[in-house]
Parts: C-alpha cells; sequence; structure tokens
C-alpha cells in the first residue's frame, strides 16, 4: 500500500511538486530502528537503494556516493532531481555553489534523509563530468501520475492543451495545462511560448521531464505536474485543428459522461448571449462558453468542439472551434411537465 505525506521540508517549486511515498512498514520507530540491517559504514550507490529505506534507516544519515545525470535543477532554489538507471531522486545541495545543469553527469556524496516518507539525498560535495545523453524517459499516462507512480522520475506523457499560463512575477516558467485519460495535469516549461496561443487549445503534446504531484492538506494529491528542463522537450504532436476535426460528433446526452474530455456536438442555438450560448439537440441541451465572444443567432444549427467541464455541478463545454454553422428552422417549443423541469433530460431545450 502507498502512503502519501506533506513535504513542508522542501521548499519552492520542489516543494509543490514533489509527492513523498513509501511502504508502511507495519512496525513502531523502535522496533524499526532495532530492524535496521544498514552500519554506518554502509555506502549507498543507486537511488533504487535510498527510495527502499524505511524512515528510520534514512534518518540515520547513511552515507551516499552515486553517479548518475541530473534531469532537473533549480539554481535559486539550490535542489535538483538525478536519475541513475534504477529511479529517480530529490537532492538538496545546502551551502554547495555549484548547481549543475540539466543533463549533466555527475557524482555526489552526501548522506540520505527521510524527507518525510520519501527517502531524499542531502549532497555535501559534487563532481560534474559535463554534459551527458539524459536518460530514456519512461512512458506513463496521465491516470499513472494521479495513481502516484514514478515521483521523481524522469518520464514522458502525452496529452491536450486546455489553456496557458506565462511567466509571471519570479516566475520564469510557462504553463501549460493538459488533460489525458479523462484527468488534468499541467507542464511547466523554462521560458516563454512561442506557439500562437489561440491555436493551442485542442492541440496533443508530448512532455519529457520530472514528475512530481502536489499534496493537499489531507495529504491526497491535488494536482500533477510534469518539469521540463528544456523547451524542446515540449513537443507539439497534432494542431488543434486536426485534433478537433478528427472528433466523432456525440449527442449532448452522452457528453455529460464525458468530463475533461474532448468533444464534438451539433445542435439549435436555444439562447445566445454575450457570456455564452445554450444549444440543445432533442436529448438533452448545454450551456457553451467561448473562450473569446462567438457572436450566433438564436435559432441557427451549430456545430462546435472543445472541453467538457463540470463547475458547480454543472456540465459545460468550453468552446474551443465552431466547426460549423446553418440556418436552422422555426424553433417549435417542446411540451413538458413541472417535474420535467426537474431532471436533465430537458435542460436545455425550447
Amino acid at each position: 500500500m502507498l502512503r502519501f505525506a506533506s513535504v513542508s521540508t522542501r521548499s519552492g517549486w520542489v516543494a509543490r511538486l514533489a509527492i513523498v511515498w513509501a511502504f508502511l512498514w507495519g512496525v513502531s520507530n523502535s522496533e524499526a530502528a532495532e530492524a535496521v540491517p544498514f552500519t554506518l559504514n554502509t555506502v549507498l550507490t543507486t537511488a533504487g537503494a535510498i527510495q527502499r529505506l524505511s524512515p528510520a534507516e534514512a534518518n540515520r544519515n547513511l552515507p551516499v556516493q552515486l553517479r548518475a545525470v541530473v534531469t532537473a535543477s533549480n539554481k535559486a532554489r539550490r535542489t535538483m532531481f538525478v536519475e541513475d538507471g534504477t529511479t529517480g531522486i530529490y537532492c538538496e545541495l545546502g551551502a554547495l555553489m555549484n548547481v549543475p545543469a540539466p543533463g549533466e553527469d555527475v557524482e555526489l556524496l552526501g548522506a540520505t534523509g527521510a524527507g518525510g516518507y520519501f527517502p531524499i539525498i542531502y549532497v555535501t560535495s559534487l563532481r560534474s563530468f559535463g554534459p551527458t545523453n539524459f536518460p530514456p524517459p519512461r512512458p506513463v499516462t496521465v491516470n499513472d501520475l494521479w495513481a502516484g507512480k514514478y515521483d521523481g522520475d524522469f518520464v514522458r506523457a502525452t496529452g491536450f492543451v486546455t489553456h496557458i499560463e506565462a511567466p509571471s512575477g519570479s516566475s520564469s516558467f510557462t504553463r501549460y495545462h493538459i488533460i489525458g485519460d479523462g484527468l488534468t495535469a499541467y507542464i511547466l516549461m523554462p521560458g516563454t511560448n512561442t506557439f500562437p496561443v489561440d491555436e493551442l487549445p485542442g492541440a496533443q503534446v508530448e512532455v519529457t521531464g520530472v514528475f512530481g504531484p502536489t499534496l493537499d492538506r489531507l495529504d491526497q494529491i491535488s494536482s500533477v505536474g510534469i518539469m521540463a528542463a528544456r523547451p524542446d522537450f515540449v513537443r507539439f504532436v497534432d494542431r488543434a485543428n486536426d485534433v478537433l476535426a478528427s472528433l466523432q460528433p456525440v449527442t449532448i446526452r452522452n457528453v455529460f459522461t464525458m468530463t475533461n474530455r474532448m468533444a464534438r456536438i451539433r445542435g439549435t442555438v436555444m439562447l445566445a448571449a454575450d457570456a455564452g450560448f445554450w444549444i440543445g439537440d432533442g436529448t438533452n441541451g448545454i450551456n457553451v462558453v467561448p473562450v473569446t465572444r462567438v457572436p450566433v443567432r438564436r435559432g441557427e444549427i451549430v456545430e462546435v468542439a472543445g472541453l467538457v467541464r463540470e463547475n458547480a455541478g454543472e456540465v459545460r463545454l468550453r468552446l474551443y472551434r465552431l466547426m460549423n454553422r446553418t440556418n436552422g428552422p422555426s424553433l417549435v417549443p417542446i411540451a413538458v411537465t413541472a417535474v420535467d423541469c426537474l431532471i436533465r433530460t430537458v435542460m436545455g431545450n425550447f
């Protein structure tokens, strides 16, 4: 069983991204300490061996000598992630002046720390052998990330862009929000976005980087993110127009089971306003919320594509593209009872 725990001792983006997990040992701290098979002279030489330590073992500050590749680093926070072929692991550099860049081959000396329930390395000295190849990324799904797997590992995932946030304040990262497997995630990319913003929603993107979730106050995963070391680690696979055009139309009734997924629907505009419009197709109705104002007229038949989202119990379509529009026949209201108005089957219809 995996247990998630807070990592308040970590600072900056590492504290926001890192998730700490370990096997539940089922023994008290005193019993665990008595069962520790390591001595203070045991030198740990792989990240995998360090991650298998219990909290009691890691807290003994066992010596570490590790050769690995830097997969992410933050000079301002004096932190980094490294991977050695067994797994990835978080390192704190303390007073060391040299913070290696991602992609450097390094040998580090240090000591283990519990880091909550997930062991970390306190680095005391570091030697760089210069640039080298990044390790092969582990293919993962967004669903894997929400399951808490592969924290700190160098991974590769794909998803569809929903929106972006430009760097602001002291941050130098662009944040791409994506969906995959019906779940949300985000990408942190150094630098600014160079792609046309209005063409991003709906585009398929592939990201390679270090994975880490954010935890809430109950120590449950509240969001998942991947930090890309370089801008070229974020690759656009398919343009939004191609992705949206490939969607098969579905009924509005089916859209209510597609939260956090892309959908393409066709219906008649029942109500139009500046903030959006309602469409119905006879199976149900839905509120369509455009990113920028789209002038449509009541009675038009439109085909729209976008992201299905739920807000305060209401399912909406965030409009990415108005695919088609034609003039429709005069609207004929359907007869309903007061009871009908209490159920979703007539919502949005005229």
